[in-house]
């Protein structure tokens, strides 16, 4: 919702969803986004991600998406 935009809501659901996984005993999360999402992207780089792969065709409705990784303890 735009009136809690800027307020690093997202970032730090983000941060707590990935130490709970990490915790858990992940090692590698990934996530898709749409390349256009600048500030997802801009979160999911402070937070170590990385991007693998580009896929023009994700789920098959012709909407690119970026395939991106975060290794734990690299972050």
């Amino acid at each position: 919702m735009p009136a809690y935009r800027g307020r690093g809501i997202g970032e730090k659901l983000s941060q707590a969803l990935l130490e709970t996984v990490e915790a858990k005993g992940a090692k590698v999360s990934f996530l898709t986004v749409h390349p256009n999402n600048a500030r997802a992207l801009d979160i999911y780089k402070r937070l170590g991600f990385v991007e693998q792969q580009s896929v023009p065709d994700y789920y098959g409705d012709e909407v690119p998406r970026l395939i991106i990784v975060e290794v734990s303890g690299l972050a």
